[in-house]
């Protein structure tokens, strides 16, 4: 194998996945030219049946395409090398090729071997697979391999294998395992690859361009596994749901769902309905929030039962206020005989399926973007009912696809004969009822406004579903904003899924967004572990020394305010102080107390003031995003990087002082506004900016406020050139 570990030497490719017979036998076959002066190693191609050169990425190639001969039975004419795919006008070459065996022209597996490394080669072989239709793709280098099958364009989804050559894509997605068949399927030891490869290339996945990593969100679930297989069993701590006091039949589906949840994850039956019996865990179902005090570990809460005004203290809160749900149909000059609510057609169609008329029209998004749930739930009673003969059309701004079987139900749907009609607004439909029939003349949105005009015999439009008016009282007793349409829970990905401004207070169901029995079950996946480690106090204590002076303390309470975080709570002398297991660490208080009361050795305001020289470029970069973004790059000296726990503890002292010691100019690195975990910590600093560059004798630019979001390495550096460097 000389001459083959000669080739490989100082490249990314290697043999791990061959056998020894199968490299020896490669090795038989090569034989030298004499090119340019010098030999070099050639081989007959066993597809192309010429000689080639033999370098890194050949070896691969012949090797693999070998093993698909001789272990998965293609057949010589089916595999093509150097395959020709086209983009537009550009045209590529994919390393191997197997040919559909219906359509001998049309790809069916698409090899690709050219980039060594996992994540170039994914993306190469995404564009080959997507330009061709082909359903399966492979990546190898030789040590490590990845089977994918393409559900669509956006999607490729690991499999275990390709088909073999009397197999088809079915048998392998259909493929049953035994605990046996799992382990010597399993994808560490097969595929060469270590867990760390695999969590990354599922980050590679989901990877949002939106300022936030969102593979924390699923890093989560994979460490709630781990942490439930591995954990300890403790008794979990105290914890309050609360929902809403008029349980209507949707907030009870809620309930229901929850139980279901709590009974699967404890492995406990309830005795009551009313109650949730699991040790440490109380739910009261008609309360009403009237105060909460308090930290994580030590929530003090009063509220209104059915009963009495009680009060406990708790270690966590989850909040499960149920949305409102709208049951009334909304066309006043329509007959309640032909305009149906949703749920008022489900329970029609249950008792007197066969009384349904011929012709059926459901409308989507008629006052307000659809729930998808309902979509879905509508597709779903529309595909039943197509197949019994009722002749069925959607009309919608647009068709909310649920899940990732979604897709697949709006094509069944398409090929059973149900009309799909997309409109801008429900202005460009005129509806009237004429005898027992009602007539629609709508604008196609497709089709360029073309007018379609058409018959129905009933009309259902989908319940809407509207925030509890309670909202806007809870969310001002937790201190935490509402989002834009009044639910609770503000968009910030800081907090998202579930967690909240403060440690210990939790959101899930319709209080917060929409959700189905899955997504409440992940929801308190998440939240449970989060709780155990209160219980198990295993969350990260503040790691500053920060302390309030009692000798300075003023009292005026300007830390209690402004600590987005509930972090700081008043003793029994009102005297604030700050819960260390609560707080972010923000610095935030730091840098507003007025009196200088707020004191830390490690975060001072010398500890940043102290690094500046004169003519230095300071970027004070949040931890959370600026900081990542600048990376371990190096800069020119005259640029320092200081990361910070968040750009609202650069307070307008440090920035005077800064100046003062000479700095040239001073960039404030933090999240974009809306993504802060401190909520308004980078609106602070953008405040500090503009209140400090229109006082007399600072120039405009002398300090910058600069969002940037942790994946924006390239919009950082951009900007450190376009500002500075090249200054």
């Amino acid at each position: 194998m000389d001459i083959i570990q000669t080739i490989l030497k100082d490249s990314n490719y290697h043999l791990a996945l061959f056998t020894k017979k199968e490299i020896e036998d490669l090795q038989e076959t090569i034989f030298t030219k004499i090119t340019r002066g010098k030999e070099t190693p050639y081989i007959n191609c066993i597809v192309r049946k010429k000689d080639i050169q033999l370098k890194p990425e050949e070896i691969v190639r012949q090797l693999y395409a070998a093993r698909l001969i001789n272990q998965y039975g293609y057949t010589k004419k089916r595999i093509k090398f150097e395959y020709s795919v086209t983009f537009g006008r550009e045209k590529k070459s994919a390393d191997i090729v197997i040919l559909d065996k219906d359509r001998p022209d049309a790809a069916y597996i698409i090899i690709e071997l050219k980039k060594p490394k996992l994540k170039d080669g994914k993306n190469q072989l995404r564009s080959y697979c997507n330009a061709t239709g082909a359903p399966i793709g492979v990546w190898t280098n030789g040590e490590q391999i990845s089977h994918y099958h393409r559900k669509d364009p956006n999607y490729f989804e690991d499999i275990t294998d390709i088909p073999k050559e009397k197999q088809s894509l079915k048998d392998i997605l259909s493929e049953r395992f035994t605990l046996k068949d799992l382990i010597s399927k399993d994808k560490i030891a097969n595929e060469r690859k270590s867990l760390k490869d695999i969590i990354l290339e599922m980050e590679d996945e989901v990877l949002a361009n939106a300022g936030v990593d969102v593979f924390e969100e699923v890093f989560k679930l994979i460490f709630t596994k781990l942490y439930d297989e591995f954990g300890s069993k403790k008794d979990k701590a105290n914890i309050e749901f609360y929902l809403d006091q008029n349980l209507d039949d949707e907030e009870k589906g809620d309930y229901d769902k929850l139980k279901e949840t709590l009974i699967g994850l404890n492995d406990k039956k309830f005795c009551d309905k009313k109650e949730i019996k699991i040790p440490g865990i109380h739910y009261v179902p008609c309360a009403t929030l009237i105060s909460i005090k308090g930290a994580v570990g030590d929530f003090s809460i009063v509220y209104k039962d059915a009963e009495k005004t009680k009060q406990k203290t708790v270690a966590a809160i989850i909040v499960a206020e149920g949305a409102m749900t709208a049951h009334e149909e909304m066309i006043p000059h329509l007959s309640k005989v032909h305009l149906y609510s949703l749920n008022r057609f489900l329970d029609y169609a249950k008792n007197k399926q066969e009384e349904i008329p011929q012709t059926l029209v459901f409308w989507l998004d008629y006052s307000q973007p659809q729930y998808k749930t309902f979509s879905r739930t509508a597709l779903l009673t529309a595909i039943k009912l197509s197949r019994k003969g009722r002749q069925i059309t959607f009309i919608m701004n647009k068709m909310l696809v649920h899940k990732l079987e979604g897709q697949r139900l709006y094509d069944q749907a398409r090929k059973q004969g149900i009309r799909f009609l997309r409109i801008d607004t429900p202005e460009d439909v005129s509806i009237k009822q004429e005898n027992e029939k009602i007539s629609f003349a709508l604008k196609e949105k497709t089709l360029k406004n073309v007018i379609i005009s058409f018959e129905s015999d009933w009309l259902i439009i989908p319940e809407t579903v509207q925030p509890s008016d309670k909202n806007s009282m809870i969310a001002t007793l937790l201190k935490d904003q509402l989002d834009c349409e009044k639910y609770l829970q503000s968009a910030n990905v800081r907090h998202r899924p579930t967690n909240s401004p403060r440690k210990g207070i939790f959101y899930t169901g319709s209080c917060h967004d929409e959700t189905d029995d899955l997504d409440q079950n992940i929801e308190l996946d998440l939240i449970l572990n989060s709780i155990q480690k209160i219980n198990d106090k295993q969350e990260v204590s503040s790691p500053i020394d920060i302390k309030i002076n009692t000798k300075k303390c003023k009292r005026c309470l300007t830390c209690l305010r402004t600590c987005p975080h509930g972090a700081i709570v008043l003793d029994n002398n009102m005297c604030p102080f700050i819960v260390a297991t609560a707080c972010f660490s923000c610095g935030l208080c730091l840098s507003n107390c007025p009196a200088f009361a707020i004191e830390s050795k490690t975060f001072c305001d010398a500890s940043y003031v102290d690094l500046v020289s004169k003519d230095d470029i300071i970027v004070f970069a949040c931890e959370r995003s600026g900081a990542l973004a600048a990376g371990d790059d190096e800069y020119d000296t005259y640029i320092k990087i200081q990361k910070v726990a968040c750009v609202c503890r650069i307070s307008q002292n440090i920035l005077l002082k800064a100046l003062e010691k000479g700095a040239k100019k001073i960039v404030l690195a933090g999240c974009h506004p809306d993504n802060c975990r401190s909520i308004k910590g980078s609106q602070t600093a953008l405040f500090r900016e503009k209140h400090i560059t229109r006082l007399p004798g600072f120039e405009n630019d002398c300090i910058t406020f600069f969002p940037i979001a942790a994946n924006e390495s390239v919009k950082f550096k951009t900007f450190l050139a376009k500002e500075f460097i090249a200054n």
